[in-house]
């Protein structure tokens, strides 16, 4: 899980954004204090519950990363609400 480390170490609100939907999808609240910890946790996981934390984590990278080319292009009329809200309904 080399990539999903390197991700959560790179971005620290990804990182946020994670344990976040760790959390959410795991129904605990013991996400790993750092980027090693939480990749580890996942790693564990049952291949199910791995995924869809993966898959979130590609998403809320996805959205950060289209709110940032909305902030850069045009005016504050295309800025949009941050995504992580859709992020964590899909989780539960």
């Amino acid at each position: 899980m080399g990539a999903l480390l390197a991700a959560l170490t790179a971005a620290p609100a990804l990182f946020d954004g994670a344990r976040a939907v760790y959390n959410a999808v795991t129904g605990s609240d013991d996400a790993g204090e750092t980027a090693q910890e939480l990749s580890q946790q996942v790693d564990a996981l049952p291949p199910e519950q791995r995924d869809r934390i993966i898959a979130s984590v590609i998403q809320l990278q996805q959205f950060d990363t289209q709110r940032f080319m909305s902030l850069t292009a045009g005016d504050a009329d295309h800025v949009r609400a941050t995504a992580r809200p859709q992020i964590a309904l899909q989780a539960m």
